[in-house]
């Protein structure tokens, strides 16, 4: 079969068996985590610790590595052999957009951005954010520089959080990451089936496909400026009706 041939093969493959996407963001049955590393004290490590216990196949992706805590490992994300349904992005900021690139043209579903050194920075950082938005393709966007998503009823903790919430009936929706980091600090006072960190982004905020992942209700953490408008895509459709008649994110 042709190059042109096998490709168009495989994206046919993955069009036939691709869910919805705020299932395969919140629900995935594969997860890569880009990044990931041996190193003590690292992102990348303790994101890889958090999710090994994870009920789906996690792949690590480490260009230097042949395997990582013990789990074999891949140079980059086209060459794992399964659909990756959900990345995550700790490597430096100036290497993201081509690895949101990459995402894409593997056909990752969505991706998870904590790396940090975006707009915050400054307008380096801003147009490296820029960079981010222009080549994701389809696919849908946590971040950059955000605390990531964790849900405790499926034991999924893609965040650098060391501790994963007990699960409960309240979901938690935060553009800040700190804020986010303080309420998982008392979660014997709050528990919450999932908790989710934001920026301004918007590749992921419209959440067209309003599924039911979170909970039956979600507060959104606002913050002022540029970035709020960005939770305010969050808290629209947070108060739009569910198939239920929950309010969903």
């Amino acid at each position: 079969m042709s190059g042109t041939g096998s490709r168009k093969k495989r994206e046919s493959d993955l069009l036939s068996r691709r869910r919805p996407t705020l299932t395969a963001m919140f629900a995935p049955e594969s997860v890569a985590v880009i990044g990931a590393t041996e190193r003590p004290g690292s992102v990348g490590r303790a994101l890889l610790e958090n999710l090994k216990s994870y009920r789906a196949p996690v792949y690590p992706v480490n260009r230097k590595r042949h395997r990582v805590l013990g789990v074999p490992a891949f140079p980059e994300v086209g060459a794992i052999p399964d659909h990756v349904e959900l990345a995550i992005v700790a490597t430096p900021a100036a290497t993201v957009p081509d690895v949101v690139e990459e995402c894409a043209a593997a056909g990752v579903t969505g991706a998870v951005v904590v790396s940090a050194g975006f707009r915050e920075c400054g307008p380096v950082g801003a147009k490296l954010e820029g960079a981010i938005a222009a080549r994701r393709g389809q696919m849908r966007i946590v971040g950059p520089n955000c605390f990531g998503v964790m849900i405790p009823r499926l034991s999924l903790n893609a965040t650098f959080a060391p501790l994963l919430a007990k699960d409960g009936h309240l979901a938690f929706v935060s553009q800040s990451g700190a804020l986010c980091s303080s309420v998982l600090g008392v979660e014997q006072a709050v528990v919450s089936p999932a908790a989710i960190s934001i920026t301004a982004t918007p590749a992921w905020c419209s959440c067209p496909d309003r599924t039911a992942h979170t909970g039956s209700r979600a507060p959104i953490s606002m913050a002022s400026g540029r970035r709020s408008r960005a939770a305010s895509a969050v808290r629209a459709n947070a108060a739009a009706p569910g198939p239920s008649g929950s309010s969903v994110c």
